[in-house]
């Protein structure tokens, strides 16, 4: 029974490896489209026309006090009323910061594997 639990175990293990990947990929076409698409605007405003700066990006609770749904109805009407320009930077924060804390993570993982190191004494036994 204990095979069997961790064969189960290392096919999760692989299943959220490739979900990762997944999501990866997603997000990499996602800038590489926002990129492009930033590109080919660029390209056709005139030279005397500046594209707006998106305003503050990336939603924030506007009161305290407010219950979940009036919080939820904030957020959707934020999303909906959202310029392209706020859209894009905030999912480039977003993508950012994802990445920027699974960089922390993996350096306090390294952190903590380096300074845990085990040594054994060395024993030896000369026999006649």
């Amino acid at each position: 029974m204990h095979i069997h639990s961790n064969i189960v175990l290392f096919y999760l293990h692989v299943y959220v490896f490739f979900l990762y990947l997944i999501m990866l990929l997603i997000a990499k076409t996602f800038v590489a489209v926002i990129m492009a698409a930033e590109r080919s605007q660029n390209e056709s405003l005139p030279a005397s026309a500046s594209p707006n700066p998106a305003m503050a990006s990336c939603r924030r609770k506007k009161n305290e006090q407010a219950t979940f749904l009036e919080d939820l109805k904030d957020h959707i009407d934020e999303f909906i009323h959202a310029s392209m320009d706020e859209h894009k930077t905030c999912f480039q924060k977003t993508i950012k910061k994802m990445f920027s804390m699974s960089k922390v993570v993996a350096e306090r993982n390294a952190e903590s594997a380096a300074g845990v190191e085990s040594s054994l004494p060395l024993q030896t036994t000369v026999s006649d």
